[in-house]
């Protein structure tokens, strides 16, 4: 386990300061061998370099199949970033509904930017300006179909 750690931090800190296609590809690589291994960051990183195309062109299936694994073991980012490529129709479909439910389960898992495309969905959620803790899965928007996409 030691192994995947050191190769996923290697491959990230290598697309971090990537200076070249070559650096590029071998940091994909080593988070490609994490990721495939289980680890829960590279996974997330590893999506994250399909979306953003760092490993070579933008591939959105690509990105929407590793968010899902990390998504069912319930990973709030990566459920914000499921329910992002449904809101926009990255590699999905656009399936507003869908995305709704991954933003909500992604704020139930405290993660800030679903809580945001859910105010921006759906307005200020109830007691923000009280607590600030936006959008959770249990407030009232839920009975008010008026709202919903």
């Amino acid at each position: 386990q030691g192994n995947v750690e050191a190769t996923y931090r290697a491959g990230a800190l290598r697309l971090s300061a990537a200076t070249g296609e070559r650096q590029a590809a071998r940091g994909v690589a080593q988070l490609q061998f994490a990721a495939e291994h289980g680890h829960t960051d590279a996974m997330l990183r590893y999506a994250r370099a399909f979306e953003a195309g760092e490993t070579g062109t933008p591939d959105y299936a690509q990105a929407v199949a590793w968010y899902e694994k990390l998504a069912a073991q319930k990973n709030a980012a990566a459920l914000y970033s499921l329910g992002r490529m449904h809101d926009q129709g990255l590699g999905v479909p656009v399936d507003p509904k869908r995305a709704l439910e991954l933003y909500v389960q992604a704020a139930d898992g405290g993660d800030p930017q679903a809580r945001r495309a859910l105010e921006r969905l759906l307005g200020p959620a109830p007691g923000i300006g009280r607590s600030g803790d936006g959008w959770r899965s249990g407030d009232d928007w839920r009975s008010d179909r008026s709202r919903r996409p």
